[in-house]
């Protein structure tokens, strides 16, 4: 499938999702963007799911300008959709990439993000850029390479706003929460391979802005940013080093 435009729809509590793409996408799928979508009562706003053994490629996916309201997963890309077990990297292999998501509005759901890509294939140039949320947990990574968050502003009531694992070249810039919980951080990183995070900014409040976990976390740099609310720019937990740590 490929060179699809949806736009400006209302989906409300009688729909399941608003935005579906797989599981069964051994063809592909190319080329789609969604638009001026406002998703009340649904369980996802958008799904892009797959597993082992349907191989195929997602990609030049593009998503923006959402309001999404008590949606039980706002946003949802796995490639876990079944459970498989591991397996080198064939035409079964499933290859999701260069995906982007701007402009969501997202209140009163669980969570903002559930996204895991596979070991042996991550997600690769994920960008999410200019959302505000507030959720009950925020947004979850794994396994992703290049992804991209850019003025993201997520309040949480448990947990990291964003708790980032198994990726590498990450760069976050103007990440922030605005009604910190001094218990959590506000980014987790848990073996992570490159990350670039700067304009950030931590208000009064906040416990630490950074963990960093992981004796395979290597290549954190943080510049540019305002974390003087914070009482710790960042930590280290379960093996991190510190010569993992760059800050400017």
């Amino acid at each position: 499938m490929a060179n699809f435009e949806f736009r400006s729809s209302l989906f409300d509590i009688r729909y399941s999702f608003a935005v579906v793409i797989g599981s069964e996408m051994s063809a592909g799928v190319r080329n789609v963007t969604a638009s001026n979508i406002v998703c009340v009562g649904t369980d996802r706003a958008i799904r892009i799911k797959s597993t082992r053994g349907r191989g195929g490629v997602v990609e030049n996916i593009r998503f923006s300008n959402f309001v999404v309201e008590n949606v039980k997963e706002p946003i949802s890309i796995t490639a876990f959709y079944t459970k498989t077990d591991p397996e080198p990297v064939s035409e079964r292999t499933p290859v999701f990439r260069d995906i982007a998501i701007s402009h969501f509005t997202i209140k009163n759901s669980p969570c903002m993000a559930k996204i895991f890509g596979l070991p042996e294939m991550p997600i690769h140039r994920l960008t999410i850029s200019d959302v505000v949320a507030d959720t009950e947990v925020g947004l979850v990574c794994d396994s992703a390479a290049g992804l991209d968050l850019q003025n993201v502003q997520l309040n949480v009531d448990k947990g990291p706003a964003f708790d980032l694992r198994n990726c590498k070249n990450l760069e976050l810039s103007g990440i922030k929460t605005t009604k910190p919980r001094a218990e959590a951080p506000v980014i987790r990183l848990e073996n992570i391979e490159a990350a670039f995070i700067r304009g950030c900014s931590a208000f009064p409040g906040t416990g630490s802005f950074l963990e960093i976990a992981g004796e395979r976390t290597t290549g954190i740099v943080l510049v540019g940013n305002s974390l003087s609310g914070a009482k710790n720019s960042f930590v280290l937990k379960n093996g991190a080093q510190k010569e993992a740590v760059v800050e400017k």
